[in-house]
C-alpha cells in the first residue's frame, strides 16, 4: 500500500508546505515530486539517506524528506500520521552550513505534532 503525504494546515488556512513548494521553479517542483513518488511506493525500511533521514532530540520519532536544490539544503520536516502509512509535512526547512530557517524550526514541529495528534483535521491530503 502506498504512503499518504499529508500537510500541516494553520487555524488560518495558511498551509506552509504548499506555499514553500508553489515558490520553488519548476525544475524544483519536479525534483521534489520526483523523490516523494520513489518514497512514497517504498515500504519504511527502505527510506534512506540522501532522500530521508530520522530526527533526533526534540523531534525524535519524526523524520525530514531532504532535497538539494539551487545548492541550497531544503528539508520537509514530517510527524508519521495521524493515520497507518501517513506522513505529515509540518514545515520546510532551509539549512545553510549550520544554519537553519526558521531557526525555531524543532519548536514549531513539536507543536504542530501535538495539535495534529489532538485534531487530525488540520491535515489535508498532498502529493505534491
Amino acid at each position: 500500500m502506498p504512503w499518504v503525504f499529508r500537510t500541516y494546515q494553520r487555524p488560518s488556512g495558511r498551509d506552509d508546505v504548499r506555499d514553500w513548494y508553489a515558490g520553488l521553479r519548476p525544475a524544483n517542483r519536479a525534483t521534489v515530486l520526483n523523490v516523494l513518488q520513489y518514497l512514497r511506493d517504498r515500504p519504511r525500511d527502505e527510506w534512506l539517506r540522501p532522500d530521508f533521514d530520522l530526527l533526533h532530540g526534540k523531534c525524535s520519532g519524526m523524520g525530514e524528506v531532504r532535497f538539494k536544490l539551487d545548492g541550497v539544503q531544503h528539508r520537509l520536516i514530517g510527524h508519521f500520521g495521524p493515520w497507518r502509512s501517513s506522513l505529515t509535512f509540518l514545515l520546510p526547512v532551509l539549512k545553510r552550513g549550520r544554519t537553519f530557517d526558521p531557526r525555531n524550526w524543532e519548536d514549531t514541529a513539536v507543536r504542530r505534532r501535538t495539535e495534529i495528534e489532538a485534531d487530525p483535521g488540520c491535515t489535508n491530503v498532498w502529493l505534491g
